[in-house]
């Protein structure tokens, strides 16, 4: 109650503080001199101005020094619409760049009105075919081989900073002991990639993930000799302790890991997560709820009975199905291979295969039955005392937080007690765990599996021979991995591990700084856009209304690239131990320890929402949102062609970065994202009659686009895929896509709204060269632009069971044809298939 109180007090003053910017808003508002329910309107409207007020302006004052250079304000919403403007016709080298690629890519002989996506996309597609080595092309996959290039020249073309005589010095000074800075860091990084696929290295490198593996106690695997040199009273004796280490110091994931995240639902401060289920999705351990401890001790006796016979019934199950699976078997052991020394006997190697093989079955079978064994535990996500976590595990003899304790007060000076919380992410995931590992066989092969696990996870940075075994049973197990050239391939790995240093660079390299505020001014329209969204919906009751708008308004954006990149950038270090003599693996380890030490050093801190607190490369070619920190991230990579380019009419960059923007927004009031307040804390604000209207509004996009997929997709996607989908999910395509899906439609619409806002400020309307389209048609084709795309089939296939977007062509179609404006802009007959009876429309 205190709480729902203090937040009634902050919307009232925040109301009373909006009194005079309504005031000063004049004429447009003059509806609220209105007699009629006078005060009720006063609110809303005073509260949406203020929203609007700190939103353009407050908050856009930090870059008002660059964004004055634009020229541009928010006052379209004080000023009526401007009829009958001029046309003009942008005539810049950029404009005309634009307008060949358009031609290009258009296919005139489609009508947009009955495949809009067809339209756009069939001339890219003819142009761009898939091929061994892009299983998938796109606009995205096509701009990041051109980033891929500029980088590489950066770094070794001549000419340039760091060119192979500027590495070369860093090369011969390998024993200082200073930290490299963070352009020499992704050189150093790309070097020790690249010469990780000399023989001489790998043969190393093989060698350091022996010694790894007999740190953390799988020793199977390793020779005699090797065995003797690790003193028995440091190594992990149980299974569980194996798991810990590892997650603990490398966060490298088994069946059990432990790592801390911020907490659900008091996001200022930090949980830790003990993770055993097969998925370790960290999203799903945000709806944690509290565990009731008597679940698992009024059931204990009589599963422990169960317990024997459980576990016989599973591995002889498994030893009868392990000896049909010789091809599967051979190529495990070929992955054993890259750590066990030459000399061993096949037949023992064969027999560990068999071991881990089994281990897998018995994994699977388990926690196939384990359901009636442990039905009265759940499966979701539960937050407990240290000291209640037996009510899981029994009387085992392992005791979990003493072990924990040990890695985590090792490194860090941190010690938790039976009264920290923790967060179980499946209690009866935990409590099968247990019962398997209390039969000393099962833990012994499980062990194997573990270790055969961390190798699979690892061998991609070994060397080529052992990359050639991961991705050779990937593709036994189903996988369809992109296969990359190595420099393209390092390009990745160096983004992936020092995505900041990595960005840094980036930005230098491909980056006009100037483009930050002026991708900025596109997000703070679309949020007003947003807003006014919100205040329009009639299906919303008040006060979910007024906590959907106080989100949006406490909502950071991340644009481009962080503030300090101008000035701080060299004192920022991601990898204080790297060094040109490491090893690939050994560059890599180092690097994931140093990030699990800094998050438990943490782990006591306070989290504060830092817009310059970034979690996430400046060159990564995605955008974001993140759930607990309730922030946007619209990388830099974003604001190049063809999702934003400076100078392009304005039409196309909100049809394309504008929807962009507005997608990820969206994402704070999908299906999950509604579920967390103002704060990123996972607490219910809606009101159950409102949350029954978003439901039936949603229901109607599954519906549609379950309806839309054999009539749009077409190709591989009208097959018996879906059957298969049917068997492999309890889920429909429409319903596992509902998130993303209500991102694209509502991100499109408000773009769209946004467009119209920041044309109220403009005397023109600008249109391309040579082309035949109105600036109302250039933005739904900048945002159909985005998603022209080619894949293999084959890829297809796997990625519509599995992914959580819709196709690229449903994608563009669907959200499209739900805006009633997209009729009236291309004149399509009512009826035509873009121009559909019934919209779908949420927000």
């Amino acid at each position: 109650m205190s709480k729902q109180r203090g937040r009634g007090r902050r919307y009232s003053r925040l109301v009373h503080e909006q009194k005079r910017t309504l005031e000063q808003l004049g004429p447009r508002h003059s509806i609220l001199n209105s007699t009629c329910c006078w005060f009720c309107i006063f609110l809303i409207g005073a509260l949406i101005l203020g929203i609007i007020y700190h939103v353009t302006n407050i908050k856009y004052f930090k870059t008002k020094e660059k964004t004055a250079k634009l020229g541009v304000s928010l006052s379209a919403l004080r000023q009526p619409t401007q009829e009958n403007r001029s046309h003009s016709v942008c005539d810049t080298q950029v404009c005309h760049h634009i307008a060949v690629a358009l031609n290009q890519t258009l296919n005139r002989d489609v009508n947009p009105c009955e495949d809009f996506y067809g339209f756009v996309c069939d001339g890219w597609r003819k142009r761009h075919p898939p091929d061994e080595n892009n299983i998938k092309i796109s606009p995205f996959s096509m701009l990041a081989s051109k980033i891929a290039t500029v980088m590489k020249r950066a770094f070794y073309g001549s000419g340039e900073n760091w060119s192979k005589q500027n590495l070369q010095q860093i090369l011969t000074s390998s024993n200082s002991n200073s930290s490299l800075g963070p352009s020499a860091q992704v050189a150093v990084f790309h070097h020790v990639c690249q010469s990780s696929m000399k023989d001489s290295e790998e043969i190393k490198s093989r060698r350091y993930l022996r010694r790894l593996l007999g740190q953390v106690g799988l020793t199977t695997l390793l020779s005699t000799d090797e065995v003797s040199k690790y003193d028995d009273e440091f190594l992990p004796t149980s299974a569980i302790e194996t798991m810990v280490a590892l997650s603990l110091t490398w966060g490298i994931p088994s069946l059990l890991m432990v790592y801390p995240m911020a907490d659900p639902t008091a996001t200022y401060q930090n949980i830790l997560v003990i993770s055993c289920s097969d998925r370790q999705d960290k999203n799903s351990l945000r709806q944690a709820k509290p565990f009731i401890a008597e679940t698992f001790d009024s059931h204990s006796e009589p599963i422990a009975r169960a317990i024997p016979d459980f576990t016989a019934k599973l591995l002889q199950n498994s030893r009868r199905e392990v000896s049909k699976m010789a091809r599967l078997v051979k190529i495990v052991g070929e992955m054993l291979s890259i750590v066990i020394e030459d000399g061993r006997p096949r037949e023992e190697i064969n027999a560990i295969a068999e071991e881990i093989v089994m281990a897998s079955l018995i994994l699977d079978d388990a926690r196939n039955e384990t359901n009636s064994l442990l039905e009265k535990l759940s499966n979701t996500p539960k937050r407990v005392k240290f000291r209640d976590i037996h009510y899981m595990t029994g009387n085992d003899p392992v005791n979990l937080l003493a072990t924990i304790n040990k890695y985590v007060s090792e490194h860090n000076h941190l010690t938790l007690t039976d009264y920290d919380d923790v967060i179980v992410d499946s209690p009866r995931s935990l409590a099968l765990l247990f019962t398997l590992l209390r039969n000393k066989k099962t833990e012994s092969i499980i062990k194997n599996y573990i270790a055969y696990s961390v190798i699979g996870i690892l061998a991609p940075f070994v060397g080529r021979d052992a990359r050639r075994r991961s991705t050779a049973l990937a593709e036994v197990l189903g996988s369809t991995a992109p296969r990359y050239y190595i420099d393209r391939w390092c390009d990745m790995q160096a983004q992936e591990f020092l995505p900041l240093s990595y960005g840094s660079v980036f930005v230098r390299e491909m980056v006009d700084i100037d483009i930050k505020a002026h991708a900025q001014l596109v997000v703070d329209y679309v949020k007003v856009a947003f807003v006014e969204a919100m205040r329009e919906n009639a299906w919303m009751d008040r006060s979910t209304q007024l906590r959907a708008m106080a989100k949006l308004s406490a909502m950071t954006a991340h644009v481009g690239f962080p503030d300090w990149f101008e000035d701080k950038m060299e004192q920022f270090v991601e990898a204080p131990d790297l060094r040109p003599g490491n090893l690939f693996i050994e560059a890599v380890l180092d690097i994931k320890q140093h990030k699990v030490t800094i998050a438990l050093r943490d782990f006591r801190k306070l989290n504060v929402r830092d817009v310059n607190s970034w979690n996430f490369s400046p060159a990564s070619l995605n955008a974001f949102y993140e759930h607990a920190r309730n922030s946007i991230t619209i990388p830099a990579a974003v604001l190049l062609f063809p999702f934003f380019t400076k100078g392009a009419p304005a039409a196309f960059n909100y049809g394309s970065l504008g929807s962009i923007v507005g997608h990820e927004i969206s994402h704070g009031f999908d299906t999950i994202g509604s579920n967390f307040d103002e704060q990123g804390n996972f607490i219910g604000w809606w009101s159950g009659r409102t949350k029954k209207k978003f439901d039936e509004r949603n229901f109607c996009f599954v519906k549609q686009y379950e309806e839309l997929q054999n009539e749009i997709l077409g190709g591989v996607h009208e097959s018996g895929i879906q059957k298969q989908q049917s068997v492999n999910s309890k889920q429909s395509r429409g319903q596992r896509t509902l998130p993303e899906n209500l991102a694209d439609n509502a991100g499109l619409r408000q773009a769209f709204r946004a467009y119209k806002y920041y044309t109220r400020d403009q005397p023109v309307d600008v249109v391309l060269p040579g082309l035949e389209f109105t600036s109302d048609q250039l933005f739904f084709i900048g945002n159909a632009y985005k998603w022209c795309a080619n894949i293999e089939a084959r890829t297809g296939e796997l990625m519509s069971l599995k992914d959580a977007h819709a196709t690229e062509r449903l994608r563009c179609n669907a959200a499209t044809m739900n805006i009633a404006t997209f009729q009236e802009t291309f004149s399509c007959p009512a009826g035509s298939t873009m121009a559909p009876d019934k919209r779908c429309v949420t927000w």
